[in-house]
């Protein structure tokens, strides 16, 4: 084709639009494309007919638009002074004399960023599911990081935080539209009230019974049922008759059939078990069937743990939470651990501000340690030599075996 000049008007406008054939369907990215910043606006014929205010626009204002060739936008004075030189050629040899000729600094033209897809967020867990590494984050909007799926990098999400992510920028597209998730601090649980249950670190309704020797730092208490149902420590009644004492107890023993005011003691602690109980099983729960109730190796922060199922710890488990952070788990069901198995504590994570609110038993294992106070509503097992800093607060009975029990401190 050969090309007409017409003074007063773009020579890039006007060669391209002979050149194209005028469609209703416009081809983007393609080399005669003009570019306006970092938006495509398709070929001129395309813009002469759909965009007619911008096509007057790059009349009037030649410097603000680009002709691209082979993805590389150049300005339309550049151009149009190739195509001046060149006026007898082709739209296709002007185009190829543009690529081998113009210096500078190009545009490189990407396509717009894609959108993200797949990722959500769990706000309860402080989790991100479903990143790449194609994507980055920031938690400003101006310093962005790949991602590591190897290793995930992403910040602490426990308090507030606003994580923005993206399809990072490739030499293809540009980054794309950031998607804000937005991650809430935790209220904290309010302890659990054990009232004057917090006086005795093993209390029991039916009995508690040990195969000596057992370590108990703490007093121990039984009612309704009396003394008798103490067994294994070798009781000795004090002078009062108000408790016993035994070599197996730094503390006293306490139960029914003492004098006053122990019966009346233990009837009040008692009912302040239970309703610790109830007070626990009712929380409002932040987690949900965690590990469909196997808490093997896991590492659990603060907050409500919740399950319609019994609970297994068949390895070590860790509690991670400041000295004040509160954790209670309600347990449908039984709580089992393993032998030789641990509760660890991290980050100043106490005992007495763990509660552990069982409706079946609780039996943890030969060997094993456990953290945390324990109300449960039927019996309450430690094996040979296990031990557990906290509290045994059972509806039913409490059996040891040469077993270490601690209480926390109040």
């Amino acid at each position: 084709m050969i090309k007409t000049f017409y003074t007063g008007m773009s020579k890039i406008a006007i060669l391209t639009a002979l050149a194209t054939f005028i469609t209703a369907t416009p081809v983007f990215a393609a080399t005669g494309d003009l570019w306006n910043g970092s938006t495509d606006l398709g070929s001129v014929a395309q813009v002469i007919l759909f965009q007619p205010a911008t096509f007057l626009d790059l009349l009037a204002n030649t410097s603000n638009y680009s002709y691209e060739v082979n993805g590389i936008g150049y300005g339309i004075i550049q151009a149009d002074g190739v195509f001046k030189a060149n006026p007898t050629a082709t739209i296709s040899a002007v185009q190829a004399i543009i690529a081998s000729t113009l210096t500078g600094t190009p545009v490189v033209f990407k396509e717009a960023g894609p959108a993200l897809l797949g990722v959500t967020i769990d706000d309860t867990a402080n989790t991100v599911s479903g990143m790449s590494a194609a994507m980055e984050f920031s938690t400003n909007g101006t310093e962005w990081t790949m991602y590591n799926i190897e290793a995930s990098n992403l910040p602490a999400l426990t308090g507030t935080v606003a994580l923005q992510v993206r399809v990072a920028a490739t030499a293809t597209h540009e980054a794309g539209v950031a998607t804000i998730f937005n991650f809430t601090q935790l209220v904290g649980a309010a302890p659990v009230n054990l009232g004057e249950a917090r006086n005795y670190v093993i209390l029991a309704k039916t009995g508690i019974s040990s195969v000596p020797n057992s370590i108990i730092t703490g007093n121990i208490g039984v009612s309704p049922i009396d003394s008798t149902a103490i067994t294994g420590f070798s009781l000795t009644v004090d002078p009062t008759n108000q408790f016993s004492g035994s070599s197996q107890i730094v503390g006293h023993a306490y139960a029914s059939d003492y004098a006053s005011p122990t019966s009346s003691n233990l009837t009040t602690a008692v009912g302040d078990m239970g309703a610790a109980y109830t007070d626990a099983a009712g929380r409002a729960a932040n987690y949900t069937e965690l590990g469909a109730g196997d808490i093997s190796g896991k590492t659990l922060i603060s907050g409500v743990y919740k399950w319609g199922t019994s609970v297994s710890i068949n390895t070590d488990v860790t509690l991670n939470g400041g000295a004040n952070d509160i954790f209670i788990f309600e347990i449908a069901g039984k709580v089992t651990q393993a032998n030789g198995t641990k509760i660890i504590l991290t980050g100043g994570a106490q005992a007495k501000n763990i509660f552990w609110q069982a409706a079946d038993t609780v039996s943890i294992g030969t060997g094993s340690h456990f953290e945390g106070i324990i109300l449960g509503m039927k019996n309450i097992t430690l094996g040979t030599n296990a031990s557990i800093n906290g509290r045994l607060l059972a509806q039913t009975a409490v059996t040891l075996d040469q077993s270490t029990v601690v209480a926390p401190g109040l």
